[in-house]
């Protein structure tokens, strides 16, 4: 049977990562959730961007006081100094 090589049009798999970082977790208004703003299972996630060494992307997992969160939007201010991602538990 011949060796088939990759296509390198295909995606790597993903890979796992763990990196430290300070973090808040806020629940967000009832303005926002009876607005369908966000889901009755999202919270805000702030990161200090000053202690995480990545940028934080849609689909990364956030694990705060043993509670993780798969972001769904990630932002930043002006100064890049906070990410604030909408995590869903």
């Amino acid at each position: 049977m011949p060796v088939v090589s990759p296509d390198p049009a295909d995606p790597l798999p993903p890979t796992q990562a763990t990196y430290a970082a300070k973090a808040i977790v806020e629940g967000y208004s009832d303005y926002y959730k009876t607005n369908g703003l966000v889901d009755a299972k999202d919270r805000k996630v702030l990161i200090l961007a000053t202690s995480l060494g990545v940028r934080p992307e849609p689909g990364d997992r956030v694990t705060i006081s043993n509670i993780t969160f798969t972001l769904q939007d990630v932002s930043t201010d002006p100064a890049e100094a906070v990410w604030t991602c909408r995590g869903r538990m």
